[in-house]
């Protein structure tokens, strides 16, 4: 079990779209005592510098999980945002049983895709034998059905879900 300071502070959902007080969970710095702190507060580490650091949240609202970036600039907790590069671990629905090749070692392999509220990507999740981590480029375009694009000169997976692009 991992140690973490709480920030509480204002958000908006990325997967809900509703704003409200959240706490978040940073995991950098000096985290044995557990600290809690607000957005103004100087951050309490030995380092003397700026950082980008990570966090993650549950949403009051919509109870979904999702990652936050906290800014820390001369040791003040500067901001809180939403981190829309990095997918939550909880997903909204999932693509499963589409056939992928490994792009390292060209084994083929059953993959799931997994689809996020309010994010444009999903996760990969494989069965590559040779236990390669595949890293696989995709983008997913929201409307009536959703199409999940794995490369640009292939066809798109399309299909019918209520995952909605907030």
């Amino acid at each position: 079990m991992s140690t973490y300071n709480l920030l509480t502070t204002e958000l908006t959902c990325p997967r809900c779209n509703s704003t409200t007080m959240m706490e978040v969970n940073c995991y950098f710095g000096c985290t044995g005592l557990m600290k809690s702190y607000r957005v103004g507060d100087i951050y309490d580490w030995p380092l003397l510098t700026d950082i980008k650091g990570t966090g993650y949240t549950e949403c009051p609202t919509c109870r979904r999980d999702f990652f936050a970036v906290v800014y820390v600039v001369s040791d003040r907790i500067e901001k809180v945002e939403p981190d829309l590069t990095r997918a939550p671990y909880c997903r909204d629905a999932r693509v499963e049983d589409l056939r992928l090749t490994c792009p390292l070692c060209g084994c083929s392999s059953i993959a799931e895709i997994h689809l996020y509220d309010g994010y444009t990507f999903g996760r990969v999740v494989t069965d590559c034998p040779c236990n390669h981590e595949m890293h696989v480029d995709l983008l997913v375009k929201y409307g009536p059905q959703v199409e999940i694009h794995l490369e640009p000169d292939i066809q798109p997976y399309v299909f019918e879900t209520d995952v909605e692009e907030n």
